[in-house]
């Protein structure tokens, strides 16, 4: 690999599920970290293509699978490296987790890059990151889906109004925010039966501060679609959590 950042860290109490052990909603507070890294350390971090380009990342979807649930207090090694370019304006960052040699945890990433001043999306070009910056592809996760953005048979599960501690540097809600927003459609019986395995998401729409999103499910038979709509209908983003 050109260029991969690996880090053993113990896991923690606060990313465990009710288990104990840690689950899609840790890993993927992990790969957020991760993946700030990656960008810190190759000087594309938006502490730096800010201040420079007036550019920020906006995260566009995730695509996870869960291996195994590790006990937190345990320690996981973690890879992160982008895949080679196959698109001018999206970069994909992908995670491997694993404990005690076996594998965890796999996840990709699309970003983008957008002026935070106009929203108008840039080229990965228009910021200097060399050649050797990327890895191989992560041929063993497939790769994004079209997921519906709306769902005329979905029940509504709850509603959600973002606030204060939901925003990040680019003053919207956060991308991380929305994966338990999507969890908690279902409450702890549910998931208790239905372990989550799988997630998909993309982000269509940005949230704000005061504005109510309402979340929609849909069951199938191994997994669930979602929708977060905001107040005037535009769907914020939709996920597919998918189980054993």
């Amino acid at each position: 690999m050109s260029y991969v950042i690996c880090e053993e860290w113990s896991t923690q109490f606060r990313d465990a599920d009710q288990d104990g052990l840690l689950g899609l909603r840790g890993y993927m507070n992990y790969f957020q970290e991760l993946v700030g890294k990656y960008q810190l350390s190759l000087g594309i971090g938006v502490n730096r293509i800010y201040p420079r380009y007036g550019l920020v990342w906006l995260y566009s979807k995730f695509r996870a699978r869960v291996f195994e649930k590790v006990p937190y207090g345990e320690k996981v090694e973690m890879k992160v490296w982008a895949e080679p370019l196959r698109s001018s304006v999206r970069l994909t960052p992908v995670l491997e987790i694993r404990y005690e040699g076996r594998l965890a945890f796999q996840g990709r990433l699309e970003a983008c890059l957008a002026n935070l001043e106009t929203g108008a999306i840039a080229r990965i070009s228009d910021i200097e990151m060399g050649e050797d910056a990327f890895g191989p592809a992560l041929e063993e996760l497939p790769g994004f889906t079209r997921l519906p953005r709306q769902l005329p048979q979905g029940e509504k599960a709850w509603e959600y109004k973002v606030g204060y501690s939901d925003l990040d540097i680019n003053r919207h809600m956060n991308n991380q925010r929305y994966i338990p927003l999507f969890l908690d459609a279902f409450d702890l019986k549910f998931w208790e039966e239905h372990p989550v395995r799988e997630l998909e998401i993309h982000y269509l729409n940005q949230s704000y501060e005061g504005e109510t999103l309402t979340v929609l499910g849909q069951q199938e038979e191994k997994g669930s679609r979602l929708v977060a709509l905001k107040e005037d209908g535009t769907p914020a983003a939709n996920a597919w959590l998918g189980w054993e």
